[in-house]
């Protein structure tokens, strides 16, 4: 289980995001919940035995939310089921019998872990004691914030989904936020022997700290060996730090309004504005000294490593039944040791930085640990607070990495643009390649590598250099959800691309074609931020005409061709990004009928032949990326409309959003 999740079996990092604000609540790692009670409809097994299986208009009461979830921060809320998932469900999960799905209250009422969902922001992700008819551990998804038509938020909590997880569990769970661990251990180890399972350790060569850990790659971040470098260093901080000159930011700010060059004001004042848009300035950190002793560090990070292998040994005997009794103690005991020892210590005991604890003083309490890894040399997790530097390397290495993971840190204080790993962007679909380059290309990484190849800058050379904030390859990695959240001017050149690809029928792949981010005008009214896309069909059936398509050999029968060119299909982005209004079936909401999301329409003004243009979104729609089958919001085609454009407002069955 990442970073804290096995050492305390109860609750961590206690705070779920149920709207535009974080829900704070008060840490209960003391102590878990044990067989706690809560509000379970006693009437929803008999209502669900008298529904006919059939109608998709019901709305199932189960009960309302748990102490468990109560106290991760959750609100207390009725809790329902519409029929119309669990017909989807059974359809797509047969082994979701009834009798099973009558079982699924159980798990809200005693979970066994708690996560926060890796795929849609505001969903929780539960587990218990109740199996499908195949014996996998049945998995429940909590929308903790759904909304009706128009965007406007519920007062409930809904069951989003619920079946047996079959294929890669430990896998599922590495990469998941952790929030809650049944306290009472025997059952959480009864429950990962029987599913042949581990909480994964705090650090791992695979994942690292948590699903957004932020780690600096030895290969991937250019660094200097030189042990002897005094000269003086900066990291990046901003409005919140206790040492800003908030005066030179006011004139910065003035300079910006009457159209100075921005590299002048800068000069002038020592503010200047990152990726993300917020300004910054420079902290000195040639008064960073390390206070520890890095032989007594490696000399425990080398304990360390001998404890994870006889524990790899131990829980393989564990998961095939040879294990004694004091084997498995010792395993048990191992796994403490190893808890223990990743405490660490604060940031206060390993460096002495007057300047950064003046400007940060909450940064004297981040923790940092040691550990051997053969792949990073620091890694900072915003989720723990915790810094993880590998004491394998020199000092000046050291160094390097904590200056660059402090940065990380101070990011996530100022709400500066974060950084990311590559994992985030192998988890959105990206091949390793494509992965390594979203990686580096990361606003938060560029900043904090450039933190760290400023560090040799002497006063002047700081003043006459600018920063590294002029690219324009950048890309934006979401905090704590795997959200996509590329940019856009990127995303859409690599359309343009693929578009060119297909006029030419070069374009080999059946992925589908991403454009670009659900725009915030439709993530306003309630559409999921999702990557928004179109099949390579659509966009050649949109672009040529049926004369063109049987002249290149490739007309498909009852495929509509709308002729509005490639160059048309270039804009789509754009266009639905600032529609001239929004019209949705009622129930557009309801993702199970594909004839409700097929009519949520972006109305357009392209002026293409004097006509205007409407675009048919399918919502949450499911389809192959990468060899990853990902939720997209789909642009089904694009045409031109205006016969039937008033008959098309005034039906009773459209909303106008």
């Amino acid at each position: 289980m990442p970073l804290l999740s096995s050492s305390t079996y109860g609750f961590f990092n206690n705070s779920i995001s149920q709207n535009s604000k974080n829900v704070n609540t008060k840490n209960n790692t003391a102590e878990g919940v044990e067989n706690v009670k809560y509000s379970i409809d006693k009437g929803f097994a008999k209502e669900y035995d008298n529904w006919d299986k059939k109608s998709d208009k019901i709305s199932f009461s189960v009960g309302s939310t748990s102490s468990v979830l109560r106290k991760l921060g959750v609100d207390n809320k009725k809790i329902t089921w519409d029929s119309s998932k669990i017909i989807k469900i059974k359809n797509k999960h047969p082994e979701m019998t009834d009798s099973i799905i009558k079982q699924v209250p159980n798990i809200l009422e005693n979970p066994i872990i708690v996560m926060e969902s890796n795929t849609v922001s505001g969903r929780l992700v539960l587990f218990g004691d109740v199996y499908d008819s195949k014996n996998n551990p049945v998995l429940v998804a909590l929308e903790l914030n759904p909304t009706e038509k128009g965007g406007k938020s519920l007062n409930i909590i809904k069951i989003a989904s619920a079946y047996g997880k079959d294929v890669d569990l430990q896998g599922f769970i590495n990469k998941s936020k952790i929030l809650y661990v049944e306290p009472n251990k025997e059952r959480t180890h009864t429950w990962l022997k029987v599913n042949r399972l581990k909480l994964p350790l705090l650090s791992s060569s695979t994942y690292g700290f948590f699903n957004n850990s932020i780690s600096q790659n030895s290969k991937n971040v250019n660094t200097k060996n030189d042990e002897s470098s005094n000269d003086i260093k900066y990291s990046m901080g901003g409005l919140k730090a206790e040492t800003a000159d908030k005066s030179a930011l006011e004139k910065a700010m003035e300079l910006e309004k009457d159209g100075t060059d921005s590299e002048k004001i800068r000069k002038e004042t020592g503010w200047f504005k990152g990726y993300d848009g917020k300004w910054r300035f420079e902290i000195d950190n040639s008064e960073l000294e390390f206070k520890t002793d890095i032989e007594k560090n490696r000399a425990a990070a080398i304990e360390l490593a001998k404890m994870k292998v006889k524990s790899a040994e131990l829980e393989e005997k564990i998961v095939n039944n040879t294990a004694t009794k004091a084997e498995e103690n010792e395993y048990y005991n191992l796994d403490e040791k190893m808890i223990e020892y990743r405490k660490g210590v604060k940031l206060s005991d390993v460096i002495n930085h007057p300047k950064l604890f003046e400007a940060y003083p909450q940064l004297k309490n981040v923790d940092v640990y040691y550990e051997i890894s053969s792949v990073n040399r620091g890694v900072y997790s915003s989720n723990g607070n915790v810094i993880m530097l590998n004491p394998m390397h020199t000092i000046d290495e050291q160094k390097e990495a904590i200056i660059h993971e402090i940065q990380h840190a101070i990011q996530g204080i100022e709400n500066f643009a974060n950084g990311s790993n590559l994992e985030y962007w192998k988890n959105l679909g990206y091949s390793d390649e494509e992965a390594m380059a979203m990686y580096y290309n990361t606003a938060g990484e560029r900043e904090a590598r450039d933190v760290s190849a400023r560090r040799d800058y002497n006063a002047e050379q700081r003043k006459n250099i600018r920063p590294d904030i002029d690219r324009k390859d950048v890309v934006f990695a979401n905090s704590g959800d795997a959200g996509y959240s590329a940019d856009e001017n990127i995303m859409q050149d690599d359309f343009e691309n693929k578009v060119d690809q297909i006029e030419n029928n070069t374009y080999n792949s059946d992925d589908v074609v991403i454009m670009g981010r659900t725009p915030k005008v439709l993530q306003d009214i309630g559409f999921n931020s999702l990557p928004v896309a179109m099949t390579k069909k659509h966009i050649y059936s949109v672009a040529v005409s049926e004369a063109r398509a049987k002249n290149e050999g490739r007309y498909k029968q009852n495929t509509n061709y709308h002729d509005l060119g490639f160059n048309t299909v270039k804009q789509i982005y754009n266009k639905i990004s600032d529609p001239l209004m929004v019209i949705a079936h009622l129930d557009f909401t309801n993702k199970e009928s594909r004839d409700s999301t097929h009519r949520v329409i972006a109305l357009v003004d392209l002026s293409v032949n004097n006509k205007q243009v409407i675009a048919p979104i399918v919502v949450d729609y499911e389809s192959i990326y990468n060899k990853n089958l990902i939720d997209i919001n789909l642009v089904s085609t694009y045409f031109n409309k205006n016969s039937n454009l008033d008959k098309l407002l005034d039906n009773k069955k459209t909303e106008q959003l």
